[in-house]
């Protein structure tokens, strides 16, 4: 039986962290860009693929310049960002304008930077995907580059890491995260999950309070995450022993 596959990373990145994450992040960037006070660190180049806190502060960007036509960052580098970056590029003289965000483009993002921004890059993600770039304030979650490929899962097994997800306080402060959900997508029932947890550095940190209409909830938490730091949690889960084969989440 297939398991809830993730319709977009958009879509993802939206269901997490209890809505509320990403709302705060948003906002904060939104603020900062009504105001003129947007930061910038680039440390990495960005292409298609890309995913991260540093991919969605560039598509805030090219937001912001009228040159990505989509509500809010996903934090996915697709074919619309490549796109934007290249129309970008054209238009601060960048060349070639192949929509890949490399050092020439890095230098010019980094050099608008105001001064005394504090959006200094200084995540420390454990994910393989290069270095996460910590917002200013807030929080920013997003898909970490190390998730499992899709597959099939043996079912009745136990703690089947499923997906992983990368949380980053912002530079001002510390963050404390109270309640985290995972939406489920698919036909997969709530029913074919008897578990599901919060796993950090292999050692679960947190068991789910509830499932109800495809919505993984847990709650009461008290995570703490120091400023500017980046902390990879997986979504694992139990299935019951009632489903032979069940698909596991793609990124």
């Amino acid at each position: 039986m297939p398991l809830a596959n993730a319709q977009s990373t958009a879509s993802l990145q939206a269901q997490i962290a209890a809505l509320l994450a990403q709302i705060q992040q948003l906002q904060a960037q939104l603020g900062a860009s009504s105001s003129g006070t947007m930061s910038y660190n680039f440390t990495r180049d960005l292409t298609v693929g890309s995913r991260g806190a540093d991919v969605s502060s560039l598509q805030q960007l090219l937001i912001s310049k009228g040159f990505l036509a989509i509500s809010a960052p996903t934090g996915y580098f697709g074919a619309l960002t490549q796109a934007a970056v290249a129309k970008w590029q054209a238009s601060v003289g960048i060349s070639p304008t192949a929509g890949y965000f490399g050092p020439k483009s890095r230098a010019v993002v980094n050099a608008m930077s105001v001064p005394g921004g504090t959006g200094t890059g200084t995540g420390t993600g454990t994910g393989t995907g290069g270095t996460v770039v910590a917002p200013a304030t807030g929080l920013s979650v997003g898909l970490a580059s190390d998730n499992p490929g899709a597959g099939s899962l043996v079912s009745g097994a136990s703690r089947i890491p499923v997906l992983a997800v990368n949380f980053t306080a912002g530079n001002s402060g510390a963050v404390t995260v109270s309640e985290v959900k995972f939406h489920k997508t698919g036909v997969l029932s709530d029913s074919a999950i008897s578990g599901a947890y919060l796993v950090q550095n292999g050692k679960v940190i947190a068991q789910y309070n509830s499932i109800n209409q495809g919505v993984i909830d847990f709650s009461g938490l008290n995570w703490q995450i120091a400023a500017g730091q980046t902390q990879e949690v997986w979504l694992a889960i139990d299935t019951t022993g009632s489903n032979s084969g069940i698909r596991q989440a793609s990124p």
